[in-house]
């Protein structure tokens, strides 16, 4: 997940952030049709907050969603669709450092019958489109 901190501000403050659903450190599945994801349930929620002692605060995901896009990604050919990861954080009078997710996803997979799922490495951190 990208970092972000919504700094300590007057009014409300609200930012996007997007993830790639990774399997490893720089490595993500991707999917041969949007038919193959069945499910999807995700949870989020801001896990390290700074706040303002003498004043009124709020830090918060408003909401998060997983969905499947076509992806551009340096060395691998075509537009591979991925996972994509995206939740919308809100702060008031106070900074988000980090949020927390989760997300379970059921999915028929291997459209071969393999059972499998192909496999992107990332040659460094990117943000999805």
């Amino acid at each position: 997940m990208r970092s972000t901190s919504l700094e300590r501000a007057p009014a409300h403050r609200r930012e996007e952030l997007t993830s790639y659903l990774p399997v490893a450190a720089t490595t993500i599945n991707s999917y041969e049709t949007a038919s193959q994801i069945l499910d999807v349930t995700v949870t989020a929620a801001p896990s390290s907050v700074a706040d303002d002692d003498d004043e009124a605060t709020v830090a918060a995901v408003d909401s998060a969603s997983v969905s499947l896009r076509p992806q551009t990604l340096p060395g691998v050919s075509g537009s591979p669709l991925c996972l994509v990861f995206r939740a919308r954080v809100a702060a008031h009078k106070a900074t988000i450092h980090a949020i927390t997710y989760q997300v379970a996803i059921q999915s028929r997979i291997g459209g071969e019958g393999n059972g499998t799922l192909q496999r992107l490495n990332l040659a460094r951190t990117q943000t999805p489109q």
